[in-house]
């Protein structure tokens, strides 16, 4: 079963270089991923669920109102949305080309809204089995009803702020 997109907290880390050597850091690696990494914190989840740390080859810095959260008033359901989005689906999941490859981009060139209903969304967030066999995505429990509506919400915003490159 491939690991869970859902891991808590991703972090951009670096070697510290005035560190001991000697902690199963292979010249080969040290070659392939130096010098800055994204981990994952791993107080509740297993270590074989976690994706594989990934050497950064490029950082792209992006104001978040402009890509993510555009301006989104706190305290609306389209905030509450991208908090949580934010939180269990961008790590797989992209918005304007930023967040993760793993998952499809959820709204460019064509928004999720644009093409399946609220209804079918919020079933395959909750069992996406139900839909495609071997479905890489796995059932989103972690939210409930009110929040996947938020998550939706969040989505049908973003249809009107696309921001391509």
């Amino acid at each position: 079963m491939p690991p869970s997109c859902w891991v808590p907290e991703g972090y951009v880390v670096f070697k510290d270089r005035d560190a001991l050597s000697g902690r199963n850091w292979t010249p080969e690696m040290e070659r392939a991923f130096s010098p800055f990494y994204l981990v994952w914190k791993t107080d509740s989840v297993a270590a074989s669920e976690l994706p594989w740390p990934y050497g950064l080859v490029h950082i792209k810095l992006i104001e978040r109102n402009r890509s993510l959260a555009g301006n989104i008033s706190e305290g609306t359901g389209v905030m509450r949305g991208y908090h949580l989005f934010r939180r269990y689906c961008l790590s797989c999941h992209s918005i304007n080309k930023t967040g993760g490859q793993v998952g499809p981009e959820m709204n460019w060139p064509r928004n999720i809204t644009e093409y399946w209903t609220d209804q079918n969304i919020k079933n395959y967030i909750k069992d996406p089995g139900s839909f495609r066999y071997n479905a890489h995505m796995p059932a989103v429990k972690q939210v409930d009803d009110q929040g996947i509506d938020d998550i939706i919400r969040y989505l049908h915003y973003q249809k009107e702020h696309k921001y391509p490159e």
